[in-house]
């Protein structure tokens, strides 16, 4: 009972993240759907809270399938077919996929979603916490975390209670400038799809500065399609 009563009164503060500066993670990604599994290196970056760039690496390390946003806005590349996706607000879309906005996304990737909601205890033997925050279609997404705030996983539940799917973080490293942590992992699950995804961070660090990642202009000889013609596949419900 004192324990459960602690755990009510206690005031938890957010987990210490790292300032809002450009970070890049290598990536190791395997990918399972649609009864296939592959595997390929991968390159994310983030930049501050509104800008991040996740790029599918081929074997000689160029890129084959890159995602950009800025803000609501996201541009899709296909390199080796020359089309590239792009919508003004992707949040319906990327909905469709994972009821989150792009931003949540970025949040996803980075372990920060201190600001989605008020965190309430979960478990107080544990001294666990959880929040939950509305979604599209009377989906909802429940957050589990540590005590200090920092993330375990994020279950997506539609309007029925139904968990559809989850995302847990694998664990959280030293940022690369020492103050706050960043992931080290991501394991996406979508069992009634049969969509599984394992992401690995096998390094963070401070990049050069490159603003032309985030260029949402198509590259010249591309063919340029709605966001919303994008063959999602597998992924979608």
């Amino acid at each position: 009972m004192l324990l459960e009563l602690l755990a009510c009164v206690r005031t938890i503060p957010p987990v210490a993240q790292p300032p809002a500066v450009t970070l890049q993670a290598r990536l190791k990604v395997q990918v399972e759907a649609a009864g296939m599994s592959i595997s390929f290196p991968g390159v994310l970056v983030l930049d501050g809270e509104d800008r991040g760039h996740l790029a599918a690496l081929g074997p000689l390390g160029a890129p084959v399938v890159t995602v950009t946003g800025v803000g609501d806005a996201v541009a899709i590349r296909d390199v080796r077919q020359r089309i590239v996706y792009i919508g003004a607000s992707a949040d319906d879309v990327l909905a469709t996929v994972l009821g989150l906005g792009v931003e949540d996304l970025w949040d996803l990737f980075r372990g920060d979603v201190a600001d989605w909601g008020r965190w309430q205890p979960a478990d107080p033997t544990l001294g666990t916490l959880r929040m939950e925050r509305k979604g599209v279609d009377g989906d909802r997404y429940e957050v589990l975390s540590e005590s200090n705030g920092r993330p375990i996983r994020v279950e997506w539940v539609d309007a029925q209670g139904t968990v559809e799917g989850e995302l847990r973080w694998t664990g959280f490293v030293t940022a690369p400038d020492g103050v706050g942590a960043v992931p080290d992992g991501w394991v996406w699950s979508w069992p009634a799809r049969g969509v599984h995804i394992e992401i690995v961070a096998e390094s963070w660090r401070r990049p050069d500065p490159n603003p032309s990642i985030f260029d949402l202009v198509p590259p010249q000889g591309f063919e340029v399609r709605p966001l919303e013609a994008l063959p999602l596949g597998a992924f979608t419900p």
